[in-house]
């Protein structure tokens, strides 16, 4: 059974509804983010996690005719759905007007013409989807195409972000790269922004820029689409069972692939479809029973488009595209680094791995430091005396400040700074400007969240921005440190020598230290 989501439930209380479904959730989110694919519905969690309930709701606002379906024939026959102007009809009378107000909704906004200007859509609503999915999450004005604010006075085409999305309390812009976009664009972007006085000194908490990357999908079994081949191996599926009723046995994969060939039941099946079975069949030789190939098919079924395979295959691009792109930022832009100096984050995430990142990014929407709190309590850390902020403030002389992106403070034990280095790409320039200062603080500890193949990159940082013997630094997979499903990932200490091992956090009461002991010594 699906139930409501918060984001549902707080969606009914905003628009003041006396009734509710799903067809009022599913058009006003279409309605924000102007198209929407099966596999965008998924992630969000507002059909549960089956995307085969997704899809049929998409398909049933499609029979209503509320909306409508094209495809991308040039990007794997990727289907995405939009509003009719029936479907707008239908939200105009089901939500008060000033709520739609409110929300700052466009509605003469139509998809772009152009596959590639589509592509980029789509990919850019990955961020709002990946909100949605929180389970903190509520409906936010979520703005397509905004534009910047500009010191020319009668600028007729000013700049725009690809998304606008107002928190609680400041506004994030989101700008898509799908990994196509020159060093030359993107220092075009930064220098735009600069003009608007992102980088600035703001009287509240400073916007946020966001760069979202994206990278096509390389090594799906057959190179399709994981619906394509779930509905294929649906089908064989079908035909293999009516086989093995038919002669009482049990076929192996030769026997069913001879026997459907030479019956009567061969004609359903292309030769082109018996070409791509060979192929999976390859791939996952395991496959060899109806039984394997029914667990193949719900595997498909299960996958919206981002297998572990393929998230570490775009895990490789996103980081290829850091150092190639993004890391020299810095170098060229000095009002980066004042921006950085204040703890102010530029984040350079990838798409695919949304979901698990958001919580660093909209901290203050999802509740960044209870889920810290709760993975340091983990770390066993015991957490009375020990003060949250974000920012965090170290004061190391009069009226300075050294400013982390965030940390923990503790009366007698210290600090200990918390950092998410390469995905915020101004974590490492603050280090390296903080650490010419915190030389004779020994009571300071670094806990860095990051990609796990960016362990050994960081650990070269580290040591190469004066971390030395009396700080503590530590490491954890960013992926997986909120995991609801799995194991949380472990807690990995950088020793002088530069190996890793597992460690866990260890009060020393009597000189009144933080300090930390290898997993495996813990009784």
């Amino acid at each position: 059974m699906i139930t409501k989501t918060n984001f549902e439930d707080m969606l009914c209380k905003s628009a003041e509804l006396f009734s509710f479904s799903k067809k009022h959730t599913d058009l006003f989110v279409l309605l924000q983010t102007n198209t929407v694919t099966y596999q965008q519905l998924t992630v969000s969690h507002l059909h549960g996690t089956s995307s085969a309930s997704a899809r049929l709701s998409l398909k049933r606002l499609e029979a209503s005719g509320y909306v409508e379906a094209r495809t991308l024939s040039k990007h794997n026959n990727e289907k995405y759905y939009f509003l009719t102007a029936n479907g707008r009809n239908w939200i105009r009378s089901a939500f008060p007007q000033g709520f739609l107000e409110q929300m700052k909704i466009a509605w003469s906004r139509r998809p772009p013409s152009g596959s590639q200007q589509i592509l980029h859509r789509i990919r850019t609503n990955d961020f709002y989807f990946a909100y949605i999915a929180a389970k903190e999450s509520i409906p936010r004005i979520w703005v397509l195409e905004h534009p910047l604010a500009s010191k020319a006075r009668c600028e007729s085409s000013p700049a725009r972000c690809d998304a606008l999305f107002s928190g609680i309390s400041r506004d994030y812009y989101i700008e898509q790269d799908n990994n196509s976009q020159s060093e030359t664009v993107i220092r075009k972007k930064i220098s735009q922004y600069a003009d608007a006085g992102f980088f600035g000194l703001t009287q509240g908490p400073p916007p946020i820029l966001i760069f979202c990357l994206s990278f096509p999908a390389c090594t799906h079994a057959e190179g399709t689409a994981p619906f394509s081949t779930y509905r294929l191996l649906l089908k064989f599926c079908k035909l293999w069972k009516l086989l093995d009723q038919k002669h009482g046995i049990e076929l192996d994969y030769e026997q069913f692939n001879n026997t459907l060939k030479a019956s009567s039941l061969g004609v359903t099946v292309s030769n082109i479809d018996f070409l791509r079975l060979e192929l999976i069949h390859k791939q996952h030789p395991d496959a060899d029973t109806l039984i394997e190939l029914i667990r193949l098919k719900n595997a498909y079924l299960a996958d919206s488009g981002d297998s572990i395979e393929l998230a570490h295959e775009r895990d490789a691009f996103y980081r290829k595209r850091l150092k190639s792109h993004y890391y020299a930022l810095y170098k060229a832009f000095s009002c980066l680094h004042a921006s950085a100096r204040r703890a102010v984050p530029l984040f350079v995430v990838p798409n695919h791995r949304l979901t698990a990142i958001m919580p660093f990014i909209l901290k203050e929407e999802l509740e960044l430091g209870t889920k810290l709190r709760m993975y340091l309590l983990h770390q066993n850390l015991i957490l009375d005396g020990w003060k949250y902020e974000s920012p965090i403030a170290i004061p190391i002389g009069g009226s300075n400040n050294l400013y982390f992106f965030a940390g923990l403070s503790h009366p007698y034990l210290g600090y200990l700074i918390l950092e998410i280095p390469y995905h915020d790409i101004s974590a490492l320039p603050r280090i390296e400007y903080n650490m010419k200062f915190l030389g004779g603080l020994q009571d300071v500890s670094f806990l860095f969240f990051t990609d796990r193949d960016l362990f050994s990159n960081l650990q070269d940082a580290c040591w190469q921005n004066g971390c030395s013997r009396q700080h503590t630094v530590l490491a954890s997979d960013i992926y997986h440190i909120f995991d609801q499903d799995e194991e949380i990932s472990p807690m990995y200490q950088f020793d002088d020598d530069k190996d890793m091992h597992e460690s866990c956090f260890e009060v020393d009461l009597f000189y009144g230290k933080l300090r930390t002991i290898r997993k495996e010594d813990v009784v």
